[in-house]
């Protein structure tokens, strides 16, 4: 057996196209894409995309776009969720009754599952604390 393929490329620009490879399967594994279809688009098996995908550099490049695609989609929701709630605070104050009551209990319920999402991502984090796993919103924050 070759170096090649024992130690993987010796050349300098081979290297850089290596971990090229190993970067564009990340980004690709984040945007949804199977391994299947990275390993197509790639040239190589599946198996060594399974094998990139378990680095640190792949972890971080995943957990990187992860984040970020999130925090994008987390601004967005939190602006429409400002505005439904100016136009629920309108409703609320409605002459007609039923509908003041309907958006009370609009109100009410999504107070209450405001509240069931906060106690879970307590529980998340005991969990994560316990098992000694860093939380994306730590993660995130360094």
């Amino acid at each position: 057996m070759s170096d090649n393929v024992t130690n993987g490329p010796s050349d300098p620009f081979e290297k850089q196209s290596a971990e090229r490879y190993r970067e564009i399967a990340a980004e690709m594994f984040a945007a949804g894409e199977p391994v299947r279809a990275i390993s197509a688009e790639l040239g190589v098996t599946e198996r060594s995309v399974r094998r990139w995908l378990k680095s640190a550099t792949a972890q971080q490049v995943i957990g990187d776009i992860r984040h970020a695609s999130m925090s994008s989609i987390v601004g967005a929701r939190v602006e429409k969720l400002r505005k439904t709630m100016d136009r629920l605070d309108q409703l609320i104050q409605s002459e007609d009754e039923r509908i003041a009551l309907a958006a009370v209990r609009t109100d009410i319920e999504a107070t209450m599952r405001l509240r069931g999402h906060e106690e879970l991502d307590g529980r998340m984090r005991s969990i994560e604390e316990k098992l000694g796993i860093e939380s994306p919103a730590e993660a995130g924050a360094t």
